[in-house]
């Protein structure tokens, strides 16, 4: 048996790198419950109760209502919170014990300077690997006006941002699994990490690397990366005579390897390659990979503005850095996530890095594209505290658009094309009006 095509696949570096990644112990993918809903709400009210077995005391739940007034913009008075009193429950439908509509979690917090229990209350309706059902936040609206809360602070906690797609539930606010439990995690862990016992440590440890597996999109396409250079040997991993040894030594590289190379993402990424090339005239193609697909309206007397090289990151004297082969570094980016028998698309609207002698104006820039109102329809900006100087989303397209047949995908792209094409015009005012016009004009 000729085995060296299997030796040249366990030698190379990207398996190995891959590796790396996936066999990382952790309790939470060790029980298969990372993408549970039911399993992520319970652990999350687990530490949110401050009178819980993990010894956190309030700081969990402290540092959670903190970032949730950051993340909100509303003003909430912590120090008037009796903390220590926080009533928290899972699987909340108020009085009625038999109903069926549950909200995932409830929280409420009494005033220190009230002797009625009611005095901040806080709704949250997580979601992992689902979009709600029609009408499902309506409900939980009226469950909590039943109930005397409607004054609640209302929390549709999903992993990327999902807009709540509900006109009739304006109260429902979108924030990330990022936004909130992940911050409030690093926050819990910095601030009190000598208090923690080394066995919660442990556990708050494997929930931030959980959260960061979902919801880290870079991580997603550094590991696609990986998987792509790792094509050449698509014939070793489906070849029968190895698929035993694969299995049992290195069963989730080989796991994840079958799935990328036979995986919908990676067909998608195909049409929308050829999807490019034969609509150049309206669409043009940005390097791309399986995670996420990058373009931008061939429109040249709107967007995008040509970049002068002086914009551009230098990396130590090496080859000026740009975020695409292109150099534009404002474009528009579908993330591909995978489900069990579908692939959602999620459009947005990316500003890449640029050298820091222009950050304080890209900030600004930023800042003015979020402004624009009214946006174009199902078009929303993302939230202000969002801006980083490396890749910042300015606008979501809030409609999740899911393919399960690959075969419809070309009739999908058309309608991003539409949604993209009318956010650039749109913005191309204010980018007219920017340091990038003032910049491409002076090397015209």
């Amino acid at each position: 048996m000729n085995t060296q095509r299997l030796s040249h696949l366990l030698t190379n570096r990207h398996f190995i790198e891959l590796e790396q990644f996936l066999n990382k112990p952790n309790l939470f993918s060790a029980l298969r419950v990372q993408e549970h809903e039911i399993r992520h709400s319970k652990f999350l009210a687990y530490l949110l109760d401050p009178n819980e077995t993990h010894g956190l005391g309030t700081a969990f739940i402290s540092n959670f209502i903190l970032w949730l007034s950051q993340k909100t913009g509303n003003d909430i008075l912590i120090y008037d919170l009796d903390l220590d009193m926080a009533y928290i429950k899972a699987e909340w439908s108020g009085k009625d014990k038999e109903s069926k509509d549950k909200l995932d979690i409830f929280i409420n917090i009494p005033s220190k300077n009230n002797n009625e229990f009611q005095g901040f209350v806080v709704a949250i309706e997580c979601k992992i690997n689902s979009t709600q059902s029609d009408g499902q936040l309506e409900k939980y609206s009226k469950l909590l006006k039943d109930n005397g809360f409607e004054s609640a602070t209302c929390i549709f906690l999903t992993v990327f941002g999902e807009d709540c797609g509900d006109a009739n539930c304006k109260k429902w606010i979108s924030l990330t699994y990022t936004d909130l439990v992940l911050n409030a995690l690093e926050t819990t862990i910095i601030s009190h990490g000598k208090l923690i016992s080394e066995k919660i440590s442990y556990v708050l440890d494997d929930y931030k690397e959980t959260i960061l597996e979902l919801a880290d999109e870079k991580r997603v396409e550094e590991i696609d990366n990986l998987c792509e250079s790792l094509l050449i040997y698509k014939d070793v991993i489906n070849d029968s005579r190895y698929s035993e040894f694969l299995k049992i030594k290195h069963r989730r590289a080989t796991e994840k390897l079958k799935k990328f190379f036979d995986g919908k993402r990676n067909r998608l990424k195909k049409s929308f390659e050829y999807f490019c090339k034969e609509n150049k005239s309206k669409i043009t193609y940005a390097t791309s990979n399986s995670a996420y697909l990058r373009f931008y309206p061939s429109m040249r007397e709107l967007y995008p503005l040509t970049v002068d090289k002086s914009l551009t990151v230098d990396r130590g004297g090496q080859v000026a850095y740009r975020w695409v082969e292109d150099g534009f570094p404002l474009l528009f980016e579908v993330f591909l996530q995978d489900r069990e028998a579908s692939v959602t698309l999620r459009l947005n609207l990316v500003f890449g890095p640029l050298a820091d002698d222009f950050n304080k104006e890209r900030t600004n820039l930023i800042a003015n594209i979020k402004n624009i109102d009214p946006l174009p329809n199902k078009w929303k900006s993302h939230s202000r505290n969002n801006v980083t100087n490396t890749f910042t989303r300015v606008c979501g397209y809030t409609e999740l658009i899911t393919v399960s047949d690959v075969s419809h995908f070309k009739n999908i792209l058309d309608v991003l094309h539409v949604a993209a094409t009318a956010l650039a015009k749109t913005i191309d005012p204010v980018l007219r009006s920017s340091f990038l016009a003032k910049k491409a004009d002076s090397s015209l």
